[in-house]
């Protein structure tokens, strides 16, 4: 039985008077003395009010168990409504997502889902086939084409007051700088009050819905995170708002029990925050071997005239050097009507600058490059062999 510190209130009620502030860009006016008096105990904690002390999931060791679950973190883009949501997968090519980031198969045409590999590269799959969804438990099921990372693992234990917990977020202090761009992020916090509704303190901003929230003791899925309270219009609040994964997966069992959840092995031990299946050594020489280190290097500015992608899925690298500090532009031409062609600008230490991933037939990327060297990605999304034409210059 789940015990709800709120009451015996109906969810619709309780979505009501959140409704989706924070996450959702939309203000929520709280005008019950029971939740004032849960502001002030908040505020005394000084809980949320404060820096963002998030950090980027790079941070972390490929061995890590915080990093490796990051790669069943997708950033998805949702065209039919112009934004962006967290999804994780839950099953072989399942992706879990909010409710009112998708609610039906209309919103879900066009969905695609971009994962963040071992090496730091980003691998992109359409996620269009709708399942199903609940409003009530805020939740939307989609299929993808592929599943290229090992599936998450929900909890079937409650989450308990006060318990340490983690995030995983695709995201940036758009606030503070309008220009930066979405990365991985890993924010620690703790949870509040558990109940229907379970809040924490774990950093978050405007995008941030259908985030995972993880235990920090067994590295489980423990919530799936969609709100948050008092916007003062720099994103900063008083506390975030979470669904409990317990019942969103006794949901999934009873009506959609064709999906084969994801289950710990009995030999998984993850107290230390570490996997046994990934040596750190054998990861990091699996990131030296990308095929992004042979790419061919060309001299900058550069110009790539009538060059082919004989298929689809394959992908073209190329090195060139900025000799001092300047704005660069790179710009992907191509002619088809059924060819998609995307790009993504790494450094030299193979952290994601830029991309460009649009459904038209120009794909393009104005950034401030400080001297050295970097790598340039171009991708075959869709479609059969078509020319391009690649200019990067000043």
């Amino acid at each position: 039985m789940i015990h709800r510190s709120w009451g015996q209130v109906p969810y619709f009620i309780i979505f009501l008077l959140l409704f989706l502030i924070g996450s959702c860009q939309k203000k929520v006016k709280e005008n019950t003395e029971n939740h004032q008096e849960k502001k002030v105990e908040v505020s005394k904690e000084s809980i949320i009010v404060g820096d963002l002390d998030w950090i980027e999931v790079t941070s972390f060791s490929h061995s890590r168990k915080e990093r490796v679950n990051a790669l069943s973190v997708a950033r998805l883009s949702i065209p039919r409504n112009n934004t962006r949501c967290p999804g994780f997968l839950i099953s072989e090519a399942i992706i879990l997502t909010n409710s009112h980031c998708i609610r039906n198969e209309y919103e879900a045409q066009g969905v695609v889902a971009f994962f963040t590999t071992s090496y730091n590269s980003t691998f992109r799959v359409l996620c269009q086939d709708f399942i199903g969804s609940n409003p009530t438990l805020d939740f939307t099921l989609l299929r993808c084409e592929s599943s290229p990372a090992t599936p998450l693992v929900l909890s079937d234990t409650e989450a308990y007051s006060h318990e340490e917990v983690y995030l995983i977020q695709s995201n940036c202090d758009f606030h503070s700088n309008p220009n930066c761009h979405y990365t991985q992020k890993y924010s620690a916090g703790k949870v509040l009050y558990t109940g229907q509704v379970l809040t924490h303190d774990a950093d978050t901003l405007s995008g941030s819905s259908a985030a995972p929230i993880f235990s920090k003791s067994t590295h489980q899925v423990v919530a799936i995170h969609f709100a948050g309270l008092g916007n003062d219009g720099q994103g900063r609040g008083i506390e975030n708002y979470a669904i409990p994964i317990g019942e969103i997966k006794t949901y999934i069992d009873r009506y959609y029990s064709e999906i084969e959840l994801q289950k710990i092995s009995e030999n998984d031990d993850f107290s230390d925050g570490s996997s046994q299946y990934y040596d750190d050594d054998q990861t990091q020489d699996s990131f030296n071997q990308s095929p992004i280190f042979n790419a061919y290097q060309l001299e900058f500015p550069v110009f790539v005239d009538n060059a082919t992608f004989p298929k689809s899925g394959g992908a073209k690298y190329f090195k060139f050097f900025v000799s001092f500090g300047q704005y660069v532009d790179v710009r992907l031409d191509f002619n088809s009507q059924q060819s998609d062609l995307d790009i993504y600008l790494y450094d030299e230490s193979m952290q994601l600058v830029d991309y460009s991933a649009d459904y038209t037939h120009t794909e393009w990327i104005q950034v401030y490059l400080e001297r050295g060297y970097y790598y340039l990605e171009i991708k075959q999304f869709s479609g059969p062999s078509v020319s391009y034409d690649l200019l990067v210059s000043p």
